[in-house]
């Protein structure tokens, strides 16, 4: 189901549902879904999995994802971690995570992708695109409708409104799109810079840096290297 940021529902919750792992294990999941009159709304939902050794109930979660995503067409599973809070596994909890941790998750995914509340077939729609992304750039040119971010419109009309706005205008004028316009709005904090000089926003990252260390009189530092987007924090290179 396609839906729009502009959309709004109601929340319907069930509590404790237990979600069975391949060794019989049950663990806790909170499910928060869009409704309409009180109950669950028709349709296919694009679902927000979160899992957490801190309490799938506590304040923190409920506040900032599925308040904020389920009203907005999303629907979101919280789930305890095996042998923590309401999950079951009572022993098999060590530090920050089990053994099973990884097949727990993947069996999980597996459940909800299963549930006909769910939608795994647009995440999967997204991802064979990406897999394939030479074989999009070369059916270009790009038409509404027509691509795969259809199943998600307002994503979609992002694209859209980089693909065709070639002219500055107002769009391109917000704060969002173009920060450096609105730097004399920085507060004189303490900053650190940091990127890649293969990233696309090199030049923006030192330009950054440079109005920073003119305004303010707190420090200011940046750190430059031989990386891609984020590749001095991952195994990119």
């Amino acid at each position: 189901m396609a839906f729009a940021l502009s959309d709004t529902y109601g929340v319907v919750i069930a509590k404790d549902v237990m979600v069975p792992m391949r060794d019989g294990v049950r663990l806790a999941a909170d499910i928060y879904r869009p409704a309409q009159n009180g109950e669950p709304a028709a349709g296919h939902w694009p679902t927000i999995l979160a899992r957490t050794s801190y309490d799938k109930c506590a304040q923190r979660y409920v506040d900032s994802i599925p308040n904020f995503f389920t009203p907005r067409g999303y629907a979101v599973v919280l789930q305890d971690l095996r042998g923590r809070y309401r999950s079951e596994g009572f022993g098999e909890y060590f530090h920050t995570a089990t053994v099973r941790e990884g097949v727990d998750g993947f069996d999980t995914i597996e459940w909800i992708a299963a549930k006909p509340w769910s939608n795994p077939d647009v995440w999967k729609m997204i991802v064979d695109a990406m897999e394939h992304m030479r074989d999009l750039v070369m059916a270009m040119p790009f038409k509404p409708g027509e691509t795969p971010l259809r199943v998600v419109p307002n994503l979609e009309k992002t694209l859209f409104d980089y693909y065709f706005r070639g002219a500055y205008d107002e769009w391109w004028a917000q704060d969002c799109n173009d920060f450096s316009a609105h730097f004399a709005r920085h507060a004189d904090i303490p900053g650190t810079y940091s990127g890649g000089w293969f990233d696309p926003f090199a030049i923006a990252t030192t330009n950054y840096f440079t109005a920073m260390s003119k305004q303010n009189s707190m420090p200011q530092r940046l750190i430059m290297g031989p990386w891609t987007h984020m590749g001095s924090r991952n195994t990119m290179s």
